[in-house]
């Protein structure tokens, strides 16, 4: 295993390295192509987003040559989809390194095309905060007219005793993720959901339409959230719940008594 991290660390710097060297070339040869007939500041920016754009259309090429990742669990260093889920995470690395990342989500258009680079199913009507944490975009589906809030997590793989899970995520058109909502792998959200500031979804969790999910909520695995249903604050619903009836503030549903 820690031989692993090493050529992880090793794989990594060279991939960045060779991306970031050809963007960057690539922006200093359209600077000085533009510097004779433009004004400096003017080159310059062009110069910058040409370079940008290099590494964006890098990625995206890098990342249709590879295998797709399928959900599921699957021993790490052992199993083929383990390595190529390495591979696309190291392509992540290189298109969002943290000050890059946040200047991308600061653009719409360049939010989108990196996302749909890195496999994202998001559609442009989407708007995330430029601070949302998004990791596996390839198992990343949103809808048009979705919400992500300030410091929202969003991902679709966590480890767990030597096993890689991976999961898709899907939040349906309309719903809100308000500020600082954690969502795991494998959960789906459907339309016109509202969840609130703080909430924690788990894995393979399924919030059908029209739900609101109270702030600090926290709905644990497996469980399913019928249509129409208003989740009180800081809810605490166990695993494996089908809850099909509003709660109250701070209560704790088993899936006896959802």
């Amino acid at each position: 295993m820690k031989l692993g991290l090493v050529v992880f660390d090793i794989l990594s710097l060279l991939v960045i390295a060779s991306l970031w060297g050809l963007s960057i070339w690539s922006g200093v040869y359209v600077y000085h192509y533009l510097c004779v007939s433009l004004w400096m500041p003017v080159a310059l920016v062009i110069g910058c987003l040409a370079g940008v754009l290099t590494l964006i259309v890098q990625v995206g090429v890098l990342h249709r040559l590879l295998p797709r990742v399928r959900p599921g669990r699957y021993p790490m260093l052992k199993h083929p989809m383990f390595f190529i889920w390495v591979v696309r995470f190291i392509l992540q690395r290189a298109l969002f390194p943290p000050v890059l990342e946040v200047l991308l989500f600061q653009f719409n258009v360049l939010r989108f095309l990196s996302l749909r680079a890195l496999g994202a199913k998001v559609s442009f009507g989407a708007s995330m905060s430029s601070d949302v944490t998004v990791l596996d975009p390839w198992l990343l589906e949103v809808e048009d007219g979705a919400t992500m809030g300030t410091g929202c997590l969003v991902s679709g793989h966590f480890v767990d005793r030597g096993q890689l899970i991976l999961g898709t995520v899907k939040i349906g058109a309309g719903t809100l993720l308000a500020a600082r909502v954690v969502v795991a792998p494998g959960t789906t959200i459907g339309k016109n959901v509202r969840v609130l500031a703080g909430a924690m979804i788990g894995t393979d969790v399924t919030i059908e339409d029209d739900v609101i999910v109270g702030a600090d909520a926290r709905i644990e695995t497996h469980s399913v959230i019928e249509q129409g249903v208003t989740i009180g604050a800081s809810t605490f619903l166990h695993k494996g719940v089908r809850l099909t009836r509003d709660t109250q503030p701070l209560e704790v549903i088993h899936p006896s008594t959802d």
